[in-house]
């Protein structure tokens, strides 16, 4: 998957990639649903099927992954 890219899970709905990052060796991501934004969903590709993370552990820390990235493009945007 990659950024920007619309994904459909079994939960039937359609999401856009808003951010990925690698974590511990694996690749993880950050979808939000196109219809309603406040469906969000972290995990990975294994194969063709995403695996939602459900470790809260692990969600924070993504959060927080995923959170300073947003700053960093922003900071870098005030620049310009």
């Amino acid at each position: 998957m990659n950024l920007k890219d619309v994904v459909s899970l079994s939960d039937k709905c359609r999401y856009v990639v808003v951010a990925k990052t690698i974590y511990e060796g694996k690749t993880y991501y950050y979808l939000i649903d196109l219809d309603k934004d406040d469906n969000v969903k972290f995990g990975y590709q294994d194969n063709d099927e995403f695996v939602e993370v459900t470790d809260p552990d692990l969600l924070k820390k993504l959060i927080s992954i995923f959170g300073n990235q947003a700053i960093e493009i922003l900071e870098s945007l005030k620049e310009e």
